[in-house]
């Protein structure tokens, strides 16, 4: 029973530092330059048309969509880095600790 709080604290803990690199991920701010949405904006620019607006809006929001799956990589990657890294550390200080208990 135990172990299972633990594992379910573990995954909620996970999930929570999950959500806030994605949200610093999200927050980056991103230069996509895609030609169809130059072109849905010159386009709406030169005749600004409802049907203009709309195909401008799409490839907006095909942007949005592009940013977005790139944020969740990067949180990925992130989390992947920062939790190595504190992997790493931590099994260094253990061997430290370890090493100055055994030498004295």
């Amino acid at each position: 029973m135990l172990t299972m709080t633990l594992a379910r604290k573990s995954i909620y803990v996970l999930l929570a530092y999950l959500a806030l690199t994605f949200i610093l991920a999200a927050t980056v701010p991103s230069f996509i330059h895609r030609r169809n949405r130059d072109k849905a904006y010159f386009t709406w620019m030169k005749s600004p048309t409802p049907q203009n607006e709309a195909a401008f809006r799409e490839q907006q929001r095909i942007n949005d969509l592009i940013h977005l799956a790139d944020s969740a990589i990067g949180a990925l990657v992130l989390m992947t880095l920062s939790l190595g890294s504190y992997g790493v550390f931590e099994f260094a200080f253990k061997r430290l600790r370890r090493s100055e208990h055994n030498g004295s």
